[in-house]
């Protein structure tokens, strides 16, 4: 009988072992932590990638359907009804009236939010529309799909405001929330790219030459 208690004694864990595993765990999480931090990071933006895909599809749906136009920023394509363009994409989106609340300044829903917007308000948007597609520079392409380069114009950066439409030159940088740092964007022909570099409001991406 003494010789079976003896040995549970000795196959139990003392105390010391026990904060020495504990402390190696605690090695381990603390090593662990930040790649997990960055995997999830990772995920966010290819997400946000989707979602940004996702977007071209129906803003280029919504052309087809409205001569050849973009949605507006704020107004129709044909400058015709104050109606944000999340608000004119909502049914494109399968999204109902109530999940962005009232018109015409619609909280963002659905994939119009990117997973790692923090927001300040509930009317911060993910997403904004290139400005100069409606600049008074001289270039003016309009919200028409067919006088730019589809493949090198972007149509939508990434933000964090309350804003429907991004300037490069007085909306203050990208939003550059992603690895890297890094932004994606959304470009005429429906493909995403990610940028670590701010893009200058000179660059030819913003606004071709026409």
């Amino acid at each position: 009988m003494n010789e079976i208690v003896h040995r549970k004694k000795r196959n139990a864990f003392t105390l010391t072992e026990l904060l020495v595993v504990v402390a190696i765990i605690g090695v381990l999480m603390a090593a662990l932590l930040p790649m997990l931090k960055k995997a999830m990071e990772m995920t966010r933006q290819t997400k946000c990638a989707s979602n940004l895909k996702q977007i071209g599809v129906v803003m280029n749906l919504f052309a087809s359907d409205n001569n050849e136009r973009y949605p507006a920023a704020f107004g129709d394509s044909m400058n015709t009804v104050n109606l944000t363009w999340m608000w004119q994409l909502k049914s494109y989106l399968g999204l109902p009236e109530n999940s962005m609340g009232m018109s015409p300044l619609p909280r963002a829903a659905g994939v119009l939010i990117c997973p790692s917007l923090k927001q300040v308000t509930v009317r911060d948007a993910s997403y904004a529309e290139n400005n100069f597609m409606t600049s008074n520079s001289g270039r003016i392409w309009r919200y028409s799909r067919l006088t730019i380069p589809q493949s090198t114009t972007i149509i939508i950066a990434e933000i964090s405001a309350n804003a429907d439409a991004y300037s490069p030159i007085s909306g203050g940088p990208v939003t550059r929330r992603h690895p890297g740092p890094s932004a994606n964007y959304l470009f005429a022909d429906g493909h995403v790219e990610s940028f670590k570099d701010l893009i200058p409001a000179t660059d030819k991406r913003w606004e071709p030459d026409l």
